[in-house]
């Protein structure tokens, strides 16, 4: 016999739970780090810390920071003296794509360059 409550229960909304971008950039980290394992350069090593004011530093010259206020990331990243690379989106696939092909390519130049772990 069905009841009220059944009803009840299969007519409920399911609400999305919130994903704040601090925790998606906890998420990129545990990602890049998985990805890169020990294969990353000896000399100017991978950071790969998120500070508590939602920033993903990755390198000394590669960070992303998260912004509350416009639920936008910025990745940047210091190609050579006075050269910014910067990236300003809100989409987050978007940015792991970015920020995984500045690993990629950092950790092939280690390889190449024969200063990998």
């Amino acid at each position: 016999m069905k009841t009220r409550k059944d009803d009840a229960v299969k007519t409920g909304v399911l609400l999305p739970f919130p994903i704040h971008g601090e925790a998606l950039l906890v998420k990129l980290a545990d990602l890049l780090r998985s990805h890169v394992g020990d294969n990353g350069p000896r000399r100017d090593p991978f950071l790969f810390s998120v500070s508590g004011r939602g920033r993903l530093r990755i390198d000394r010259v590669a960070h992303v920071d998260f912004n509350p206020d416009e639920a936008e990331f910025r990745a940047a990243i210091e190609a050579v003296p006075k050269t910014r690379v910067i990236l300003e989106t809100t989409d987050f696939d978007a940015l792991v794509d970015f920020v995984v092909q500045y690993v990629a390519a950092r950790v092939a130049e280690a390889k190449t360059l024969g200063t990998a772990a």
